[in-house]
């Protein structure tokens, strides 16, 4: 998918560019890195974008760059600056669109069934009794 990115904005992509490639070589001088059963995963990514100038998240940088890691098992360099690239540039709206393209997938139904089926061992009740609590 590519950015929407104004003209102006190249210099700062180069500059990025350049920031992810030497983060990259201060872990590795190889275009791939093989995620195997001795290497933390977690630990390589958080080495990785420390190296960026930023605090790692396993929640967001961890799901994110788990994605760029290939059949092989393997996180190359270019799926990396890609991964960077993206992250710095990608504007709200296009996370915005990102997201309405998850939530329109016509291929998922959701119920909407409510608590009427549940079987309750005590049912709730819409009141309160004073010295009871869930």
């Amino acid at each position: 998918k590519e950015l929407k990115l104004d003209d102006d904005q190249i210099d700062d992509i180069n500059e990025e560019l350049e920031t992810a490639e030497k983060a990259w070589n201060t872990i590795t001088t190889n275009n791939v890195i093989t995620i195997d059963n001795d290497t933390d995963k977690h630990q390589l990514f958080s080495d990785l974008v420390i190296k960026l100038g930023t605090t790692y998240s396993s929640d967001d940088h961890g799901v994110e760059l788990s994605d760029r890691i290939n059949e092989s098992y393997e996180l190359t360099k270019d799926a990396f600056i890609d991964w960077y690239i993206r992250w710095v540039f990608q504007s709200d709206d296009d996370l915005n669109e990102d997201d309405n393209n998850i939530n329109n997938d016509d291929s998922k139904e959701v119920s909407k069934s409510g608590w009427t089926g549940i079987s309750w061992s005590i049912a709730p009740t819409s009141t309160a009794i004073t010295g009871e609590t869930w």
